[in-house]
C-alpha cells in the first residue's frame, strides 16, 4: 500500500473506533472491548460519507456564516438610518429653541416698549371680552346680510346731488 493510503487508512480506523466507542456509550454497552478495523470495501464507504458530511458541513457553515455578515450589514445600515434622523430630529429641536428664544426676546422687547408708553406688561384678554366681541361681530355680520326694511326706517334721507 502507498503511503498516503495508509496514513487515510489509520485516520479511517481511529474515526471507526471512536464512532463505534461513541455508539456504545449512547446504548449503554461495555466500552472496552477490542474494535476491529474496517474491511477495505467499507472503508471506502466510510471514506465517501466522511466526505460527504465535509461537503454538506462546509456549505451549510458557509451559508450560516455569510448570512450572520448580511444581517450584520443589513443592522448597520439600518442603525446608521436610525442615527441619521435622529441627527436631523436633534437639528430640529435646536432650531425649535433657538426660534423659541429668539420669540421669547421677541416678546420681552414688546413688554418693554409697552411700558414706555404706559403699560405695564401684555396679558390676554379674559375670556367674557372675548365673547362679547364675538358677539358684537355676529350681530354686525347678520345686520350686514339683513335685506333693508322700509318700516323701522322712518327717516328718509335724500341723496346728495351733484
Amino acid at each position: 500500500m502507498q503511503p498516503d493510503i495508509l496514513a487515510f487508512d489509520r485516520l479511517l480506523s481511529t474515526l471507526h473506533r471512536f464512532q463505534v466507542n461513541l455508539q456504545r456509550r449512547i446504548y449503554g454497552h461495555d466500552t472496552g472491548v477490542v474494535i476491529h478495523p474496517l474491511n477495505p470495501e467499507r472503508a471506502v464507504q466510510a471514506a465517501s460519507d466522511l466526505l460527504g458530511e465535509f461537503i454538506i458541513f462546509g456549505v451549510g457553515g458557509t451559508i450560516v456564516i455569510l448570512e450572520v455578515q448580511r444581517n450584520a450589514r443589513s443592522e448597520a445600515l439600518r442603525e446608521a438610518k436610525m442615527r441619521a434622523e435622529l441627527e436631523a430630529l436633534q437639528e430640529k429641536d435646536r432650531c425649535a429653541s433657538t426660534e423659541l428664544e429668539h420669540l421669547r426676546m421677541r416678546i420681552d422687547e414688546l413688554e418693554k416698549a409697552m411700558s414706555q408708553v404706559g403699560r405695564t406688561s401684555w396679558s390676554p384678554p379674559s375670556l367674557s371680552i372675548l365673547r362679547k366681541s364675538s358677539d358684537q361681530s355676529q350681530e354686525v355680520h347678520r345686520r350686514s346680510l339683513a335685506p333693508p326694511s322700509n318700516q323701522n326706517n322712518t327717516t328718509t334721507e335724500k341723496a346728495p346731488q351733484n
